[in-house]
C-alpha cells in the first residue's frame, strides 16, 4: 500500500508575525528616502518568503494526496487544524497497515513542517510518525523520500528538484512553483488545485520510474 503526499504552505498573517519579525535596516549606502523604504520592503518580503518554509512562522494551506493508483485528492481549507487532522488520519492508517508514504523531500521539509504545525494544534504527530531506539529518534520506516534516494548517499540534492527529475524521466515539465501557490489559491482556486494535483501525479510517476 502506497500513499503519496505533498504540502502547500504560506507565511502566517502579517499581524501574527509582527512580534517576531526582525527590524530591517536599509542598505548602508542609501540616502534617498524612497530607496531606503524600498530596501526595507525588499528585505521584509524576502523574510516573509522564508517564513512560509518554517513551522514557527508558516502554516499549511493545502495538501494533495493519492492512495496507490487512485486519482489525487486536493484539500484546501482555512481551518488548518481540520486539514491536519484529516491528513494525520490517513498517515496513521497507512502506518497501521504497514504501507509506505512518499513525498519529495519529505524528510527535509514535509515531515518537520507537518509535525511542527500539528504540535501547535495539539495533534501528536511527532509521537506517531517517529521511532525511538535507545534515546535516538528517527522517522518511522514507512516514510520514503525519493529525493534523498535520487541524490545519493552524500545527499547531493542540487538540481534534484521534482521539476528537474520528472522532466529528466520524461514525465513532463512541472508548471509553476510552490512559492506562488498562496497567491494562486486566492486568485484562482481551480488553477491551484490543478497545480497541486499535478505535483502529486509527478511524484507518483517519479517513484514508479525509480522502481521504489
Amino acid at each position: 500500500m502506497k500513499l503519496y503526499i505533498d504540502l502547500e504552505t504560506s507565511a502566517m498573517p502579517l499581524e501574527q508575525l509582527q512580534p517576531i519579525m526582525p527590524e530591517f535596516e536599509p542598505a548602508g549606502n542609501l540616502k534617498d528616502p524612497d530607496k531606503i523604504k524600498a530596501s526595507i520592503a525588499d528585505k521584509q518580503a524576502a523574510w516573509l518568503d522564508g517564513a512560509a518554509l518554517k513551522p514557527t512562522t508558516g502554516r499549511v494551506i493545502a495538501f494533495s494526496m493519492a492512495w496507490g493508483n487512485d486519482e489525487p485528492q486536493f484539500f484546501a481549507n482555512n481551518d488548518e487544524k481540520a486539514m491536519l487532522q484529516a491528513l494525520d488520519y490517513e498517515i496513521m492508517s497507512l502506518i497501521g497497515q504497514g504501507g509506505n508514504c512518499y513525498g519529495w523531500n519529505i524528510m527535509g521539509f514535509d515531515l518537520p513542517f507537518l509535525c511542527g504545525r500539528c504540535a501547535v494544534h495539539e495533534i501528536p504527530a511527532f509521537k506517531g510518525y517517529t521511532s525511538n531506539f535507545r534515546g535516538r529518534w528517527s522517522w518511522n520506516e514507512c516514510f520514503v523520500d525519493p529525493m534523498q534516494i535520487w541524490a545519493g548517499p552524500y545527499n547531493r540534492s542540487d538540481g534534484a528538484s521534482l521539476k528537474n527529475v520528472s522532466f529528466a524521466l520524461g514525465l513532463g515539465l512541472k508548471d509553476g512553483n510552490g512559492k506562488g501557490f498562496a497567491a494562486l489559491l486566492k486568485s484562482d482556486p481551480e488553477a491551484a488545485k490543478r497545480y497541486a494535483i499535478m505535483d502529486c501525479n509527478l511524484l507518483r510517476g517519479v517513484v514508479q520510474k525509480m522502481g521504489i
